[in-house]
């Protein structure tokens, strides 16, 4: 299963789970085992089923959240009395699902709950669990230095151990590629996403090749390769499956959208990026919410402006709103849609890029501000930036 999953064959691989471990849940009893927090349950599966439903529980949640939740749930009950270290996992890994979600409150109460299996230094992937939750807070805090900070040396500390080569650390080092980025210093950037692509294909794990050309469009967007940006993307989606429809083809449409529009394609990319939401409206709440609103936001705006019917300024407005709230990488792209719709906001655009310390949104608001006010002056101040 892990394998069919890993090799994005998707549909098989949701079967080869089903069959190993037994049919899905339905989403609803899933999702209220996950809020109830961490309880006491009966063991669903033996010690041996529970250690495979915790090896694949991050791959599926991947492809589909709730599955990757129900696996750590029935994985966690399995190792009561059994075995700690695992159990330490299976909360941290229920921790970071609650976190992604919005839910901090539930993350803390897992984070309490691994801590007590009293395993921290029994495997090494279970000792900088509580690292890398910290990064992730961090992270959607806004503190993209920090996390980079934490992150590294939690990766130093899993090097050359067996745990290096899990799912999990391929999933922080590609955490670790979005704090970079949203740092916006482009060399810096680019090597990351060289390391992150690299350890994806050392580790065969081309599920995560997604996340690699997403961040490799991000850079390619900020050199002004813009039409390099959407072959890549192009090429990344055409290698999906068509069915089912997934998460990663949403991330894939939304991360084409921003360059589409910037080559002057706008109503198209529009089109193409409203009809990818509709079918997965609830991320937007999730961590990737606020880049897709201000991918969604601009797209709605250079639309509108590009003559298309159904595009809505009000719109691009609601959703610039509900990004420029939540700390991302996109969050000055946010802010500088909101300006664009009112008239107003280039000041707090600046001062804000000055906060995060993101040098290419600070950059482009001066401009922007230079364009709407006919400054000559703050132009060339951007292009200094």
């Amino acid at each position: 299963a892990h394998a069919l999953l890993a090799a994005r064959r998707v549909a098989e691989g949701k079967a080869a789970l089903g069959a190993a471990l037994g049919a899905p849940a339905p989403p609803r009893r899933t999702l209220l085992r996950f809020l109830r927090g961490p309880r006491p349950e009966p063991a669903r599966l033996d010690l041996d089923g529970a250690e495979l439903a915790l090896r694949d529980a991050a791959l599926a949640a991947y492809f589909d959240l709730l599955e990757g939740v129900r696996l750590a749930l029935d994985a966690r009950s399995g190792f009561v009395g059994r075995d700690p270290a695992l159990g330490a996992w299976a909360d941290s890994l229920l921790a970071f699902f609650a976190r992604f979600a919005g839910a901090t409150w539930l993350s803390e109460r897992y984070r309490r709950a691994a801590a007590r299996w009293g395993a921290d230094q029994a495997r090494p992937i279970v000792a900088q669990f509580p690292a890398f939750l910290d990064a992730y807070d961090e992270l959607r805090s806004g503190s993209a230095a920090r996390a980079v900070e934490l992150l590294d040396r939690a990766l130093a500390e899993l090097e050359g151990t067996p745990d290096a080569r899990s799912f999990e650390a391929q999933l922080v080092l590609s955490l670790r590629t979005s704090a970079v980025i949203k740092t916006q210093r482009l060399v810096d950037v680019q090597a990351a996403v060289a390391r992150f692509e690299a350890n994806t294909r050392l580790q065969a794990d081309v599920a995560l090749h997604v996340h690699v050309e997403t961040a490799r469009a991000v850079a390619r967007v900020w050199e002004g390769r813009f039409e390099d940006a959407v072959r890549g993307l192009e090429r990344a989606e055409a290698a999906w499956p068509a069915r089912p429809r997934l998460l990663q083809h949403l991330l894939l449409e939304a991360y084409a959208a921003w360059p589409r529009a910037l080559l002057g394609d706008a109503p198209a990319a529009h089109d193409a990026l409203a009809a990818a939401l509709r079918g997965h409206r609830a991320m937007l709440l999730s961590a990737y919410g606020p880049i897709l609103l201000a991918f969604s936001a601009a797209t709605e705006l250079a639309a509108h402006r590009a003559g298309h019917p159904s595009a809505s300024p009000r719109r691009a407005l609601s959703h610039a709103l509900l990004s420029a709230g939540r700390p991302s990488f996109a969050s000055g792209l946010a802010r500088r849609v909101i300006a664009h719709v009112t008239g107003r906001g280039w000041p707090r655009a600046e001062r804000a890029a000055r906060r995060d310390d993101q040098p290419i949104d600070l950059a482009l608001a001066i401009h922007a501000r230079g364009v709407a006010t006919g400054d000559a002056r703050l132009r060339g101040r951007a292009r200094e930036i």
